[in-house]
């Protein structure tokens, strides 16, 4: 039931992020994304309907007229990525959760009492495993601070909450509880910056490049390195510098990120 469902959240704003990326109804577009339910939640766990480190629901997206949403609440904690034991344990974690997620959307979200899935995930997401040290290894602040570099191949801009109060996906279990101040009282703001050729040139390797979420760089600097437009920003960048490298016979070393920004504006014309 669509019209009680979006009833819900226009009519109890406090129990939602007040970030209007994080909490957008647009009944005209058909868009919505909401981060939240927070009382929902709170009295599913009391009764027993929900695992102790579920915080808050997320609704990523919403096709109103379709009765389809894709949720993004399931969240595994103190696993390694790079363990194939831990993996399986993320996995089997991540069923269960499914599970009680069902239970607690038909009990307790208005306009949700029949829902069901269609299609889950096949494997489980890594948000953050192994990253390389490059030539050069980019922090937060430098990406801020700094938003103009000499060896560009690319501009990104997203709305993030800066700091470590910002990280939205903290890996201490307290996403989106009341104490956490990226979900529950935040509003990003929008970040444009540069990313360096450099983060992507593997230090002490002469011939190996690293694209997408394994980067050069700290941990607040990944969250706005992991998403999909830096990802296809760097591994595009990549490409083209293999490809410099073996028309022009040198190391990945030695591409410069100006012959990588002449061919992408060639390329993408």
């Amino acid at each position: 039931d669509a019209e009680k469902f979006l009833s819900y959240i226009e009519n109890n704003p406090s129990d939602f992020s007040p970030d209007p990326n994080q909490c957008i109804v647009n009944r005209e577009t058909g868009e919505v994304r909401v981060f939240g339910f927070f009382s929902l939640v709170e009295k599913a766990k009391s009764q027993g309907y929900l695992y102790p480190s579920c915080n808050y629901f997320r609704i990523e997206a919403m096709f109103i007229d379709r009765g389809i949403a894709t949720i993004n609440t399931i969240r595994i904690y103190d696993a390694d990525g790079t363990s194939n034991k831990d993996v399986v344990h993320a996995i089997v974690e991540s069923r269960y959760q499914q599970e009680k997620l069902l239970e607690f959307m038909k009990a307790f979200v208005p306009g949700m009492e029949n829902v069901f899935i269609t299609a889950t995930g096949q494997i489980i997401g890594a948000r953050d495993t192994r990253r390389i040290l490059g030539e050069k290894h980019l922090t937060e602040e430098a990406l801020i601070a700094s938003p103009k570099v000499p060896d560009t191949i690319g501009v990104c801009t997203g709305r993030q909450t800066l700091g470590m109060r910002g990280e939205g996906h903290t890996p201490d279990g307290t996403e989106g509880s009341a104490s956490d101040y990226a979900i529950r009282e935040a509003v990003g703001q929008l970040v444009s910056f540069e990313i360096p050729y450099g983060i992507l040139v593997v230090k002490d390797r002469d011939n190996v490049l690293v694209a997408g979420r394994n980067v050069s760089c700290d941990f607040l600097a990944h969250k706005h390195l992991r998403n999909q437009p830096a990802c296809v920003t760097t591994g595009y960048a990549a490409g083209l510098a293999a490809a410099i490298s073996v028309k022009e016979g040198i190391s990945l070393r030695s591409v410069e990120a100006s012959t990588i920004r002449e061919m992408e504006r060639k390329t993408l014309k």
